[in-house]
């Protein structure tokens, strides 16, 4: 239900794993295969784990190949074991804007400088090799075709360990450098999926404060030094208790502003619940109460997979038509998506008085997933927003996500499997149609190298202008 839109034949698909399965020569191999599957299905929520795989990575935070029973790829870009974090410019160049001090820095990097690849072969070519080779795979890292190619360019940071030699192209002399990988230690270990935030951002009661997110680790808010232009931090979906009245006192504290930017670009998803955003009633003018999403499944009616129906027009209000076949608990799967209706939540649209009048840009990006991909969907509705950036993962498929371990004793072996529980749908749209891998983004922009060089954020910049030629 939720992997629409891929080009896949899903009965060969079941037929072919299978065999592979059965003829694998080794753990390494069948490793592979049950993680290739979690890979191809391009969706943030699904992955499939052999337990070895899993003991093995859980135990060591370095990735060493000899602490695994296999090599691994990880598709991901979220961290880095370089000492740096690179950005994919919009010329798909590799540029370092934030480097750590030694000894945490072991290649020296500058701001600026460039990863080229590993090995004398550019990054960009190693992808298609590594993805045609046997290694195992951790899910995929996107759900959208530009998200997922953007992480894909990103994971460098997390495969050096594969490679004996790492390219790097100095800021200060233009030279590359060829130098050995440098065995990983936990230390270096770096979050890469935050931004900088701007010089700029300051406490809108005291100029002289910055604002910092050690303050509050989700959300923070403040303006822009010389600019009278409000900005928003939002780091999660993992809304505390309070969050309601927090961003409710924000939005008045920010009423004056010339414009407000909501900067998504670093944030993960979370447990949001439809109700959730009633938390955000302040900041764009609803016209009516309305219902956002609910939940659909394959319409049992259609010989075509990827038609959907509503959840209670397949499974019945109350799952009395979800049958248990024997391979998958279909009636414990219906119980847990009915028992989060969306339809039981409403935003509801207050009195226009107490609405940010002022235009709103949201700045987006591959690290904007799930929850942050709803929410994006969301502000898209409001005619006073505008969406910035690159587009983000691509993965609002379901709020459920459905987990089970499938345990095989005469093996000494286990799988563990997540996918979402079902696809999500606006209901205000004349037909239903899957939320995942749309596109938002009124504006594409992004980080130009030279920008980055002189620690310039290409993104804010461009909302900046914006809102200024809109005074």
């Amino acid at each position: 239900t939720a992997f629409n839109r891929l080009d896949i034949d899903w009965d060969a698909f079941y037929e072919q794993n299978i065999e592979a399965i059965g003829n694998a020569e080794s753990y390494g191999e069948y490793a592979y295969v049950i993680t290739n599957m979690g890979y191809v299905l391009q969706e943030v929520h699904t992955y499939a784990e052999p337990s070895r795989i899993t003991t093995a990575r859980d135990r060591s935070s370095v990735y060493l190949p000899e602490t695994r029973y296999v090599p691994w790829f990880e598709p991901s870009g979220y961290d880095s074991r370089f000492g740096g974090c690179y950005t994919v410019t919009s010329e798909d160049e590799l540029v370092f804007y934030l480097v750590q001090e030694n000894p945490r820095n072991p290649y020296h990097l500058q701001i600026g400088d460039e990863f080229i690849g590993f090995n004398g072969v550019s990054w960009r070519d190693w992808i298609p090799a590594i993805q045609a080779s046997r290694l195992p795979r951790s899910g995929s890292p996107a759900a959208s075709d530009d998200s997922l190619a953007y992480h894909l360019l990103q994971s460098g940071m997390q495969n050096a360990q594969l490679f004996e030699t790492i390219n790097i192209r100095r800021v200060d002399t233009g030279r590359i450098e060829t130098l050995d990988v440098i065995p990983d230690k936990p230390m270096y270990s770096l979050d890469c999926s935050d931004w900088i935030r701007p010089d700029g951002w300051v406490s809108n009661e005291d100029l002289n404060h910055p604002v910092s997110m050690e303050d509050d680790d989700v959300f923070g808010y403040g303006v822009l030094r010389d600019e009278n232009i409000g900005y928003m931090v939002l780091r999660n979906f993992l809304l505390p208790d309070g969050f309601e009245s927090e961003f409710d006192r924000a939005v008045n504290d920010l009423v004056n502003t010339d414009g407000l930017i909501i900067d998504l670009r670093g944030t993960s998803g979370g447990n949001l619940s439809i109700s959730d955003f009633s938390a955000f009633a302040h900041l764009v003018k609803g016209t009516e109460d309305r219902y956002f999403f609910s939940w659909a499944v394959n319409d049992l009616n259609s010989d075509d997979r990827s038609t959907l129906a509503d959840i209670r027009e397949v499974w019945g209000e109350d799952c009395q038509n979800a049958i248990t076949p024997d391979r998958f608990d279909l009636a414990a799967l219906c119980e847990r998506v009915s028992g989060y209706n969306p339809l039981n939540s409403v935003f509801r649209a207050d009195d226009p008085d107490e609405f940010y009048t002022k235009p709103i840009i949201v700045l987006v990006g591959p690290y904007c997933y799930s929850a942050c991909d709803y929410f994006v969907h969301f502000l898209s509705q409001f005619p006073e927003t505008t969406i910035i950036g690159r587009n983000p993962n691509g993965s609002a498929t379901s709020m459920n996500i459905w987990g089970r371990t499938y345990d095989y004793p005469e093996l000494n072996e286990s799988v563990l499997m997540w996918f979402p529980a079902g696809a999500s749908y606006d209901v205000n749209e004349p037909s239903i149609d899957h939320l995942a891998r749309r596109s938002f983004v009124d504006h594409e922009v992004w980080l130009t190298k030279e920008d980055v060089m002189m620690g310039i954020d290409t993104v804010l910049e461009y909302a900046i202008q914006l809102l200024r030629e809109n005074r």
